[in-house]
């Protein structure tokens, strides 16, 4: 997952130390005035004046020939290339509103859930991208963004079977060599019921209380906050579009946390409208906006995106970035 990529790249091994601003700001200070061992300069003649001039303009000359020669010397490297991200959704980046505006919102929407027609169904449809996406030699694709479509079925005696194919590039270089042709298959995975890599149980709770057992029995969301509940939702989407009272249930959930943000009306990947919220975090140990998006009309998922958006560490992207979306279809 993304969450463990970024984990792994993120040069700040110890996320605290990162975050302490003032031990930063010691540190600095104490390097900046530590004393300089200093030699008293030895009486010289009065004609060294002459040669000192000398010296400084021979090493003026070496100087501008260093800058101007410098890109063609044989060890010079050039900086590295950044990696090609999706656009940023308009809206996705605002400051949005917090606490019981965003909880007031979450509860309608969890009525209407509840109200709605739509029924639930095991499997999922959904296009996805991440900056971890790879192609057949094992090299990421780093000159446009390709997304996945990704088709999982579950046939009635509990059997799974997983496609997903390649789509058409997004953004980028979309003529590159190294990009796969839209339509080609990258995996095609059959499981029988009892080696499915489910996740999730087939049957959800329609409670919050039961649904969050459920959730956290793979993802740590006591530990872990709020982020992580948005990334297991995001990742019971993947597996299966829950029934309207699971949908309420997981909406209810959202509106007891006091760190979303509702964002107002956002529109996803495939021009669908929706209403947008938002958890900011640093649980990969870089700061990341976890970023839904949910039908007003049925309470489904539509979307899930995280966005880097101060610093991006070791990895090659200008920030703010998008680095992983879900679309749900």
């Amino acid at each position: 997952m993304i969450e463990q990529a970024l984990k792994e790249l993120n040069p700040v091994k110890e996320p605290l130390a990162g975050l302490d601003a003032e031990r930063a700001a010691a540190d600095l200070e104490r390097i900046l005035t530590l004393p300089r061992e200093t030699v008293a300069p030895a009486r010289r003649p009065h004609h060294a004046h002459g040669r000192r001039l000398a010296v400084i303009g021979i090493a003026s000359v070496i100087a501008v020939a260093l800058v101007v020669g410098l890109p063609l010397l044989p060890w010079r490297t050039a900086a590295p290339a950044f990696a090609a991200t999706p656009p940023l959704l308009t809206g996705e980046l605002a400051t949005g509103v917090a606490g019981a505006p965003a909880a007031a919102e979450l509860n309608r929407l969890a009525v209407a859930a509840e109200r709605s027609s739509a029924r639930g169904r095991l499997g999922s449809r959904f296009a996805t991208w991440d900056l971890t996406t790879r192609v057949h030699g094992g090299e990421p694709v780093r000159s446009a963004v390709v997304p996945l479509e990704v088709s999982l079925d579950v046939a009635a005696d509990g059997a799974w079977r997983r496609v997903a194919a390649y789509g058409r590039p997004v953004a980028g270089d979309v003529n590159a060599a190294e990009i796969p042709r839209p339509g080609e298959i990258e995996s095609d995975e059959t499981y029988p019921r009892s080696q499915a890599p489910r996740i999730f149980p087939e049957r959800l709770a329609g409670d919050p209380a039961g649904l969050r057992e459920q959730l956290a029995a793979a993802h740590p969301i006591d530990d872990l906050g709020t982020a992580e509940l948005v990334v297991a939702l995001t990742d019971l989407a993947r597996e299966q579009t829950p029934g309207p009272r699971s949908r309420a249930a997981a909406l209810r959930l959202l509106a007891e946390a006091g760190d979303v943000r509702q964002l107002g009306p956002l529109t996803d990947r495939l021009g669908r409208s929706g209403r947008g919220f938002a958890v900011d975090s640093d649980l990969t140990g870089l700061p990341t906006r976890y970023v839904l998006i949910v039908d007003p009309q049925t309470g489904r998922l539509l979307a899930s995106e995280q966005v880097l958006t101060e610093r991006a560490g070791r990895l090659a992207v200008e920030v703010p970035a998008v680095i992983s979306y879900v679309v749900f279809r």
